[in-house]
């Protein structure tokens, strides 16, 4: 039977401020990182053939403290970028203009 284990990232710089972050790639607080490595502990007897992450830092930050916990050898780590939103599609200067 297949397994499925979600992790939320542990609290960032602007959770801690309460500001919405959405895409903005801000770093775990010392409360974040205690909180990633409290939940890689929870999960450190489960079996975990590869881990999906996105390339934001909290997210990084967040797998990289729970793994450490794991001991169940190397896990392949997939990195998935982060989307554009709005301004996927558009060329550089129209970029520009819409920042």
């Amino acid at each position: 039977m297949a397994l499925l284990i979600l992790m939320r990232h542990g609290q960032s710089m602007w959770n801690a401020a309460n500001r919405f972050t959405g895409w903005v790639d801000v770093p775990l607080t010392n409360v974040g990182i205690e909180e990633a490595v409290a939940g890689g502990r929870q999960i450190a007897q489960l079996p975990i053939d590869e881990v999906h992450v996105s390339t934001l830092v909290r997210a990084q930050m967040t797998a990289m403290l729970a793994l450490a916990q794991h001991d169940g050898g190397r896990i392949p780590v997939i990195q998935h970028p982060v989307p554009e939103g709005g301004l996927e599609g558009l060329g550089e200067n129209e970029r520009r203009m819409a920042e």
